[in-house]
């Protein structure tokens, strides 16, 4: 139920824009409470380095769609650029780069889960290939996998 509620609130610009602003109430000295505050107080310019999809686990993402942040969104993987365009493509003042952010220019490979596009494996994506298999060797990958 939880879910289905928010699916419509981020497919609704009306239902949006009233639930972030008269209803989401971030936790007290949290960063949600402090990005709360300073997002309706001034103009942000941001820059997002592996923006996912724009949604799941993104802190900005309200915060950009209610106050009209104008950034820079930055996300390396091809699928998951895809949606992160699709789920910005009412916003103004946002600018996308399929690419990956590293020390050093050239490529090298990106390390991800391959047999699910889902969200949550979509987040686990590294240059470190050791990252991922933490995630897989503390049994992380076999609980969600499960899960969904």
């Amino acid at each position: 139920m939880k879910k289905l509620i928010r699916k419509l609130i981020i497919k609704s610009e009306i239902l949006f824009q009233f639930y972030y602003r008269y209803i989401f109430r971030p936790r007290a000295n949290s960063i949600q409470n402090f990005l709360n505050n300073i997002s309706k107080s001034q103009e942000i310019y941001f820059v997002q380095i592996g923006a996912n999809d724009g949604i799941y686990n993104d802190p900005l993402y309200k915060y950009i769609r209610r106050d009209k942040w104008k950034g820079v969104l930055i996300e390396p993987q091809k699928k998951i650029f895809n949606r992160l365009r699709n789920n910005y493509k009412n916003v103004e003042g946002i600018f996308f780069l399929n690419a990956a952010i590293d020390c050093k220019s050239g490529a090298r490979p990106l390390y991800k889960i391959s047999f699910t596009d889902a969200d949550w494996a979509s987040g686990l994506s590294s240059f470190i290939r050791e990252k991922l298999e933490d995630n897989i060797n503390s049994g992380y990958v076999h609980r969600k996998a499960k899960e969904s």
